[in-house]
């Protein structure tokens, strides 16, 4: 039995399975060594060991926000402390993306979820990338971005005031109270991207069609202008944020002469089929 993980700083997607046949298929809350404490992902590994319940898989693969370098040390160290007699295999999500997505074969490679992040891939490695900043420096054209110029625009009164007027209604706090919400939370980029529904429901507002425009500009000019020179390759994108905008994000990669773009879903069944098809190189 493998146990498959796909994980983002929202959500994460497991899958047990024995030879392709699927055992079980389910969700538990994101897993990002970066932003998250220890105890926290400790807790979310006890709750998966206990829905696996007698089930004990002989590989894990888990692909997820943060895991590099430290971050991934640390995730390692807490799958094997859970599962010790398990082989165990820990790696981005970009990688886990381009792995799922490829199929084996070069391509340009982005996220575009909660965060944003970006790569070329021969398919079975990372081979050219843009570190991946978090929603203090970076995160282009992701839902923690755009709900980051959303507020900015609502604490400055420079909304629409039916617009304002929605959002203020939405806040899980007061609105002299939010900001105090916001920074005490353990999950900023998290509570930044729980906008990004807001937003999506209004994109025929001028104000909001504008936020999304320069949200994805950014994404475009900072985490795909590098790779300019392989736009004859594939443009592979997954994530909430890049589903729900596949059209303006077609748009958008055409001005910058990417012809072909793809876009994926269920990352997690990609990557228990690449597992199947592939050695890891």
């Amino acid at each position: 039995m493998q146990l498959v993980a796909d994980s983002g700083s929202t959500k994460t997607a497991w899958i047990l399975h024995e030879r392709g046949h699927i055992l079980m298929e389910f969700h538990t809350a994101g897993m990002n060594p970066i932003t998250q404490s220890k105890h926290s992902l400790a807790a979310t590994l006890q709750s998966v060991a206990s829905q696996l319940s007698s089930r004990m898989p002989q590989k894990i693969y888990f692909y997820g926000a943060g895991c590099v370098g430290q971050g991934a040390s640390m995730i390692e160290v807490l799958l094997a402390s859970q599962w010790p007699d398990t082989q165990i295999t820990v790696g981005s999500d970009l990688l886990g993306a381009a792995r799922a997505c490829c199929g084996g074969k070069p391509g340009v490679m982005a996220i575009l979820g909660t965060g944003s992040n970006s790569a070329c891939s021969d398919g079975h490695q990372l081979t050219r990338r843009i570190p991946a900043l978090g929603y203090l420096l970076g995160d282009e054209g992701a839902g923690s971005q755009m709900g980051k110029m959303l507020l900015t625009e609502f604490f400055y009164s420079r909304l629409d005031p039916a617009v304002s007027e929605a959002l203020e209604a939405s806040l899980p706090a007061p609105k002299e109270d939010y900001l105090h919400y916001l920074y005490s939370s353990p999950r900023i980029a998290f509570e930044l991207a729980g906008f990004f529904p807001f937003i999506l429901s209004r994109l025929t507002h001028p104000q909001i069609a504008q936020i999304v425009d320069d949200s994805l500009e950014s994404f475009f000019h900072r985490r795909l202008l590098p790779f300019l020179d392989s736009n004859e390759l594939p443009l592979h994108l997954c994530g909430g944020v890049a589903l729900h905008l596949s059209d303006a994000i077609r748009k958008k990669a055409k001005q910058y002469g990417f012809s072909r773009v793809s876009f994926h879903d269920k990352i997690h069944h990609g990557i228990m089929q690449y597992h199947l098809n592939h050695e890891i190189h």
